[in-house]
This record gives C-alpha cells, structure tokens and sequence, in this order.
C-alpha cells in the first residue's frame, strides 16, 4: 500500500475528531507536500532515510516548492508520524517513530507583506468582484488575521454592539 492511500484514509479519519479549520491545515499539508514528494513510495518501504531526505528538499526548496521554514516542516512531520501510527494501527507497516534532524538556516527569509498601497488596491480589487471568498481577503487585510483564524470565525465571536 502506497502512503499516498495510506494519509488520504487517514485524513477521512481524523475530520471527525478535529476542527475544519485543523482538518483544512492538514489536507492542505497532506495534498501540497506529503504526498507530492512521498505519496508513491509503498508504506513496506518507507525509510527513516527517505523522510530525512524529502525534509532537506524541503528546507532547500529542492522539491519543487519555495524554501519552507522548520516550524512548517516540524508540522508536516507530526502529521507525517500521525499518518504512520495509523498505519500501524490498521497493520499496514510496523514502522511508527522517526527521527529527523534540521539543516541550519543560514539566512532567515524576510517577510514580504503588502505595503499600505498595495493593500488598498488589493481591497479595491476585492470589492469590484464581491463574494465570500472576496470577503474574507478583505476581513483578512482589515483585520489582521490569518487564514486559520478566519476559516475558524464563528458569528459569536463577532461583538456587533462595537460595530454601532
């Protein structure tokens, strides 16, 4: 069984125990990077070797992505190890605990946000083809947020007395 069937089950099973903004952070891991650099390798042949492998592309952007950072890796490998211990769990492989070690940033990449110009255009573009998910770049922008912050935003969490 080839890992790429083994996180996609793995995903089905743990949308019922955890937020949709978590299950989205995890899908979004799964499809755009566990799978694209290890999702064809049989679960019978998985290597601590070829996981230390994949994480140093990833550092170096040698996997076809940007260079990421080791906090976004250190996530990717949690979800990673959760996919193996269900693995495990269903007799797939008897492989479970890894153990990876980081390559030393020379250099830490700058953040690139949108000047106070930009921002306005973006907003601007936003507002000319309204929808929801025009709104939540404009939410996202006014507010502040991230992503996950937004996708979790519940209407209760929104004090509309303020707004008046």
């Amino acid at each position: 069984m080839k890992l790429k069937e083994i996180a996609l089950d793995w995903l089905e099973y743990k949308k019922k125990f955890v937020k949709l903004s978590t299950y989205a952070y995890y899908k979004t891991i799964v499809v755009n990077h566990i799978i694209p650099s290890l999702g064809e390798i049989d679960i019978q042949y998985f290597t601590e070797e070829s996981i230390q492998e994949t994480v140093l592309q990833w550092q170096s952007g040698e996997a076809g992505n940007q260079e990421l950072k080791v906090s976004t890796i250190k996530n990717m490998i949690m979800i990673l190890k959760q996919c193996m211990k269900y693995a495990k769990k269903n007799q797939y492989t008897i492989m479970t605990d890894f153990s990876i070690h980081y390559a030393v940033a020379e250099h830490l990449p700058s953040k690139k946000v949108f000047d106070i110009p930009a921002q306005k255009q973006l907003i601007q573009a936003a507002l000319s083809d309204f929808s929801p998910k025009t709104l939540g770049i404009i939410i996202s922008i006014s507010c502040g947020t991230r992503i996950g912050e937004l996708c979790a935003l519940q209407w209760k969490d929104i004090n509309f007395e303020i707004l008046l």
